[in-house]
């Protein structure tokens, strides 16, 4: 297995193996980036890059039928390589009907025959954007093309729902006809990922059409593309196996995220919490000496904190998914929260993986910052939502929680370890704090409803603490520093938002990685149970507080949130500028 062009190559070492139709399928040669020459920086010149990765096919106003006017170019980098990320704010159609001008265009510039092959799940097939796509796309292949539907969820990350031999055979049918198979993965992180590697292993060409914000700011500007390890439904550990593989092109149509769930709005805002907390002010002076040694922050840096700021927007959002009515009047101000947390998230990832450790091994292992408890309850919360089907029970709307939100709260949870292992306190505790709770005035961060599943399912405080261990026993983190008995890895902020704990084991000083003791952990989730971190931020009097949340109805509150976002961002500047 070699790595060539930004691109897993793979070739097969067997000869008239019974199993040919996966042989042929195998890769021989990397596929080409699909990019603009004209949007990249003199960083990335010809001259500094590898001859492979310099054929590019350009992305103009110029391509026939495709209105540059529509569309975004995102700056992100991975490996010295500008990776398009494209956001297509027009007409849904229209947007469909550019990238497959876009796609035609690159492979008539290689003069080669390409084949749609459009992967997504069972949310996806039923919106009808699987469907859309390949119609758009085959239109430039004659009506060829194949769609691939599979199950969604969590629990469906395994190898097992993506090994369809029709999808193996129309990758070998294309490959035999002499066509480029392009598997375009239509749909939120399980689909991209899961997909992602088979396009890894089989060496066809990967395209990205996020439908969920998350997914285009978070899981697309990752090389990294695995699957799970689920054993009879359940999570014995996440993203075990897979490999690095970058897509050609990520593709977003806008107007696909207005169909999200307030879970999947939630689990957007629950990734940048984290990434505000642990990069904080990175284009200000402290802030510099943070991250002096991040390759790309002289390019990238950023004053993360103000997505605080789109609160506003975020309140919007989630009224426009629970009432859709008057969207018209909505969809500017949602758009535009949409448009500043994608920007700041692919920037925040472009400085570590641009140039310093493009494979995340090394610093930008920083972006696992509370996904070792937040991978932990997200297995066990799925579990719980399997025994709940198997014992016919319905789980409310309320107790399903996302990846993002898992993480959200789990930032909570590091910032009161942190407070216990005398890192964080005072000022410096209580804006680490407040991003999640500011973001958590329709409850999307809350434990209390995760707690009613579990007693309606007779599964204990205990049972969950165990539960959720057990899948940190197993976090992929573990192989990068040492752990002692009853010990586990994590992330921690020390005195203020953007500024984390580095290992005093030189293995993982840059890995920001340190070894906790796993009765901390257990702590934190007993307090969760207990509905510690149910709150929300508010402005009283001048000063921020934390009201506890009321459940089954409404909370007092005296302050809009986007007043307690900006007495937020202005706090935190001034310990920046202390």
């Amino acid at each position: 297995m070699l790595l060539d062009g930004g691109h897993t190559r793979i070739e097969s070492t067997s000869e008239g193996s019974e199993d040919e139709g996966f042989n042929t399928i195998l890769a021989t040669t990397p596929p080409s980036p699909i990019m603009s020459p004209s949007t990249m920086s003199p960083a990335a010149s010809d001259d500094e890059c590898d001859d492979s990765l310099s054929s590019v096919a350009s992305i103009s106003s110029e391509d026939e039928g495709f209105d540059s006017t529509d569309a975004e170019l995102l700056p992100f980098k991975i490996g010295g390589l500008q990776l398009p990320m494209i956001t297509h704010s027009g007409d849904y159609y229209k947007a469909l009907a550019d990238l497959a001008t876009v796609l035609n265009s690159h492979y008539t510039s290689l003069s080669s025959r390409f084949f749609p092959i459009v992967s997504c799940g069972e949310t996806c097939t039923a919106l009808g954007y699987g469907a859309d796509t390949l119609e758009a796309v085959a239109k430039h292949t004659g009506g060829t093309g194949f769609l691939f539907s599979h199950k969604s969820g969590e629990t469906y990350k395994r190898y097992d729902n993506f090994g369809s031999k029709e999808l193996f055979a129309a990758m070998q049918g294309a490959k035999k006809a002499g066509k480029i198979p392009v598997i375009l993965a239509v749909g939120g992180g399980v689909n991209g990922n899961s997909i992602g590697l088979i396009a890894g292993i089989t060496g066809c060409d990967f395209i990205e059409v996020p439908t969920t914000p998350m997914h285009y700011n978070d899981a697309t500007t990752s090389a990294k593309q695995a699957v799970s390890l689920v054993k009879n439904d359940t999570i014995l550990s996440k993203n075990i196996l897979g490999a690095f593989y970058l897509p050609q092109l990520v593709f977003c149509v806008s107007e696909m995220f207005l169909t999200i769930s307030s879970a999947s709005a939630h689990s957007t805002v629950g990734e940048a919490c984290k990434t505000m907390n642990m990069l904080g002010v990175c284009n200000s002076k402290t802030g510099a000496k943070d991250y002096h040694d991040i390759d790309g922050a002289c390019e990238f840096a950023s004053d993360y904190s103000k997505m605080v700021k789109t609160v506003a927007g975020f309140d919007l959002l989630i009224d426009f998914v629970q009432t859709p009515q008057n969207a018209e009047d909505k969809q500017l101000s949602v758009k535009e929260f949409f448009a500043t947390i994608n920007y700041e998230v692919v920037s925040a990832k472009a400085m570590f993986l641009a140039y310093s450790d493009p494979f995340e091994k090394y610093r930008a292992l920083l972006f696992e910052y509370a996904h070792t408890l937040g991978h932990g309850i997200e297995a066990f919360a799925n579990g719980m939502y399997t025994r709940a089907k198997n014992m016919n029970v319905t789980v409310p709307e309320d107790a399903f929680r996302l990846h993002g939100q898992c993480v959200g709260m789990a930032v909570q949870w590091a910032g009161a370890m942190s407070h216990e292992l005398n890192l964080l306190s005072g000022h410096g505790l209580d804006l680490h704090q407040s991003f999640v709770y500011l973001f958590n005035r329709n409850k999307g961060f809350t434990f209390a409803p995760l707690r009613k599943l579990a007693e309606r399912l007779g599964v204990t405080r205990e049972d969950l603490i165990e539960g959720v261990l057990k899948v940190v026993r197993r976090d992929n983190k573990r192989g990068y520093c040492k752990c002692g008995e009853r010990k586990s890895v994590d992330q921690l902020v020390v005195s203020r938002p953007g500024r984390m704990v580095k290992s005093n084991d030189p293995s993982a000083a840059l890995r920001y990685l340190v070894e906790v003791d796993e009765d901390i952990q257990a702590a934190m989730l007993s307090r969760a149970w207990d509905g510690e971190f149910d709150c929300v931020a508010d402005l009283r009097e001048g000063k921020l507080e934390f009201v506890k949340l009321v459940h089954g109805g409404p909370t007092k509150l005296e302050s809009a949130s986007i007043d307690v976002a900006h007495h937020i961002h202005k706090s935190l500047h001034e310990v920046y500028n202390a």
